[in-house]
Parts: structure tokens; C-alpha cells; sequence
């Protein structure tokens, strides 16, 4: 499973466990890195946030391909909005 899928599930499952939000770290992997900062909040030491529209979103985007989910990934912005 890549980076992406493996996201996308985890933040998938969150929901049905009714979930929120999603955070992790992207300590040792730098493409892991580079997809969170496309559409989470992050922070110093490698935190990484996603919430309100944005993990909504990506919770849309779980039956979509790998290619279609980093097209159409949410603004890290929409962390901010409900």
C-alpha cells in the first residue's frame, strides 16, 4: 500500500468510527512528507493535521485511483473551515 492509499484508508475508517480529524508524523518518509503538506496542516517535527472540509474531502476521495486522489486533494486552507 503507498503512501497515499494507506492515508486515504486510515482517514476513511476514522470517519466510519466517527472521526474528524486524522494526525501523524512523517518522520522517516519524505514523499509521505510532501503528499501532507499538499492538504494538512504541519508543523515543526513533522506533525501533520487533517480536519474539517479537508478530512472530509479525502474521505470523498477513497474510491477514487491514486492519480485522481493527488489531483484532487483539498487546500491545506480547508483544515481551517468546518
Amino acid at each position: 500500500m503507498t503512501v497515499s492509499s494507506a492515508t486515504i484508508y486510515h482517514i476513511r475508517n476514522a470517519t466510519l468510527e466517527g472521526g474528524v480529524y486524522i494526525t501523524g508524523q512523517s518522520v522517516e518518509s519524505p514523499s509521505a512528507r510532501r503528499l501532507y503538506q499538499r492538504c494538512a496542516r504541519c508543523f515543526p517535527g513533522a506533525d501533520c493535521h487533517v480536519s474539517g472540509r479537508a478530512f472530509r474531502r479525502l474521505t470523498e476521495l477513497s474510491d477514487y485511483s491514486l492519480r485522481d486522489i493527488v489531483k484532487n486533494l483539498p487546500k491545506p486552507e480547508w483544515n481551517d473551515e468546518p
